[in-house]
């Protein structure tokens, strides 16, 4: 900060000047405060030799001790709490992340079993299915045995048969 630059912030107040100097949202903090130490040390040098007086040399230290005790610890303070809520966040998001994974997993593993029952109990179905047909094959042949054998005695006696119906005369064209 040369000596117009002092007298311009006198004039404009200490906003201007750190923006005239020094962009603080893009440097680290550490290197504005050198920045402002050498500029007040520089400014204590030309303060004899020069028409600067006592009082802005004052003001400009003063600023200067307000961005070193105040404004630096406030934003390393910020700094330090922005940063321990970050890890925070990143340690529930993994938290959060194996919690699901392990829902998947769980679920995965549920839907599988399940799946694997459905086809344990198709597959019974299927089998009592086919064992029920065979059954009915089986039943219905041995009905159809019985209706041909009462229809034989019935016609062997030339009586009527219970229910009806029978031919006698294809009752004996079926007979061996």
């Amino acid at each position: 900060m040369g000596l117009r630059t002092a007298a311009i912030f006198l004039a404009s107040g200490a906003a201007s000047l750190l923006s005239s100097t020094v962009d603080a949202s893009s440097q680290p903090t550490r290197e504005v405060l050198k920045t402002l130490q050498a500029e007040v040390e520089l400014l204590q040098k030309h303060s004899e030799s020069t028409r600067i007086t006592p009082g802005v040399v004052q003001t400009v230290q003063r600023l200067h001790d307000i961005v070193a005790t105040v404004i630096e610890p406030a934003i390393q303070e910020s700094h330090a709490t922005d940063q321990l809520l970050v890890k925070v966040s990143v340690e529930e998001i993994i938290a959060c992340d194996a919690q699901l994974d392990a829902f998947r997993d769980s679920a995965n593993a549920s839907a599988f079993a399940h799946l694997g029952l459905l086809h344990s109990d198709w597959a019974q179905a299927v089998d009592q299915a086919e064992s029920k047909k065979d059954n009915y094959a089986r039943c219905a042949a041995e009905l159809e045995k019985l209706e041909q054998a009462n229809a034989t005695l019935c016609c062997a006696k030339e009586t009527m048969c219970p229910g009806g119906g029978v031919d006698c005369d294809m009752v004996k064209l079926d007979q061996p």
